[in-house]
């Protein structure tokens, strides 16, 4: 059983270039700015940090995906303060 206590809600998209990441308040819907967002590859390498703005988005670099694309894992960690998540 995994248990996670925060108010960091994320939404992501990921096409081939990019990934672009939501990260909401889970107790008001809104979104949150200043959040670091980082992205890990399915070979556990942590691509570079990207802040969320005012409307709580950040945009990274899409990350290489594994030889089965539909069975490839990405993980999507945001902090914020001592606050963090994961997708």
């Amino acid at each position: 059983v995994l248990v996670q206590l925060t108010d960091l809600g994320i939404t992501a998209r990921y096409d081939s270039d990019k990934m672009v990441v939501l990260v909401t308040s889970i107790a008001t819907g809104k979104p949150i700015a200043g959040v670091r967002v980082q992205v890990m590859s399915e070979a556990d390498k942590l691509q570079p940090e990207q802040k969320t703005g005012a409307d709580g988005v950040a945009v990274l670099k899409a990350v290489p995906l594994g030889k089965d694309e539909h069975l490839s894992e990405i993980i999507v960690l945001a902090a914020a303060g001592t606050d963090r998540s994961y997708l």
